[in-house]
């Protein structure tokens, strides 16, 4: 279940706000540029703010809500619940564009019988004064999630990888 927050996005807004006072010219909607990511690791869940039908997606659904970054690390251990992903922040980004999420992971067969390795989604979201923050996690929900090996989340704009990062997801030791 990919499992994303807005929550740091309305702090940046704030934040950004005084940008606006200074003048300053947004970027051209065209413009594109590579983002950074400011932590990474497992997630720990917060509220969910909302919970929608994403039949593309490995679970078959996805959520917003808040998340937070609890450990640095790559290395995941498997286990029911268990999220990972980053916070992230670009600048240069036009005022609104659609941000692709891609989920690249090991071989999932899904109770529907659909095998999968990756799957896709577009989001609109909103930039201010050409800054965009967020966290973005992945939470492994679902018994046929539960598969170890590399899951690689990749954020792309106009088909440019703003971030990317790869998560090791190994068996927890015994």
């Amino acid at each position: 279940m990919r499992y994303l927050t807005r929550s740091l996005l309305a702090g940046a807004a704030v934040a950004l706000a005084a940008c606006h006072e200074s003048g300053r010219t947004p970027p051209p909607a065209n413009a594109v540029t590579a983002g950074r990511i400011l932590q990474y690791g497992v997630c720990e869940p917060g509220s969910t703010t909302e919970k929608y039908a994403q039949p593309d997606a490995t679970a078959g659904y996805a959520s917003r809500g808040n998340v937070m970054i609890s450990k640095s690390t790559d290395t995941i251990t498997l286990r029911k619940g268990v999220g990972f992903g980053y916070l992230w922040h670009a600048s240069g980004m036009p005022p609104t564009f659609d941000l692709k999420y891609r989920i690249q992971h090991p071989p999932i067969t899904r109770p529907d019988g659909k095998r999968a390795e990756m799957f896709e989604e577009t989001v609109p979201h909103s930039s201010t004064e050409g800054e965009f923050e967020t966290a973005d996690c992945y939470f492994l929900t679902e018994p046929y999630e539960m598969v170890v090996g590399d899951w690689t989340m990749t954020l792309l704009v106009k088909d440019t990888v703003i971030v990317t990062k790869t998560f090791h997801v190994v068996e927890a030791k015994r």
